[in-house]
């Protein structure tokens, strides 16, 4: 008997959780349909930065198409990524991670934690007029939002923007 109300239990919470994944995709189609949008991540895996931003990353790549490179193993970087990674060394004389290139036809460049998580909505925003907001508890949240509240309450990032672990749920 416990275990049949313990799964119930799980399935209501999933199926809670299902439903507001359904809510979230409204809200962005609606805002604008969901545009082509093509992104390179450049990213060290023992990288402090790179492992903070790496959940807003993960949850890029369910909206866009997201090539991670790892700077550490270049050999399995699409050519396309090492030659950016050339450019902005050639630009700038230098390269950092974690960075993430919006291609297109002006690709745009957002190098570092802080440009990611705080910039790339806006530029999102403004260039694609498409939002990305996600649906916790009963509010919509920006991801930029998720970041300044962990900053602010000194707690570690996100570990992800799904609706089972956020702290605003519980």
């Amino acid at each position: 008997m416990r275990r049949v109300l313990i799964i119930l239990l799980l399935l209501i919470m999933l199926s809670l959780c299902l439903k507001s994944i359904k809510e979230e995709r409204h809200l962005t189609s609606n805002l604008s349909m969901s545009p082509k949008i093509s992104m390179i991540y450049f990213y060290n895996p023992n990288c402090p930065f790179c492992k903070a931003i790496d959940p807003y990353i993960d949850y890029l790549s369910t909206l866009f198409d997201v090539e991670y490179c790892n700077v550490l193993n270049i050999t399995n970087c699409s050519r396309e990524a090492i030659l950016y990674m050339a450019i902005i060394i050639n630009k700038t004389g230098s390269f950092a991670v974690p960075t993430l290139i919006v291609k297109g036809n002006e690709s745009v460049v957002f190098q570092g934690f802080d440009n990611i998580a705080f910039q790339l909505e806006k530029y999102l925003e403004k260039e694609y007029n498409y939002s990305i907001e996600i649906f916790v508890g009963n509010k919509y949240y920006k991801p930029s939002e998720c970041y300044s509240c962990h900053i602010q309450r000194k707690i570690e990032p996100p570990r992800s923007f799904s609706c089972t672990s956020c702290c605003h749920i519980r």
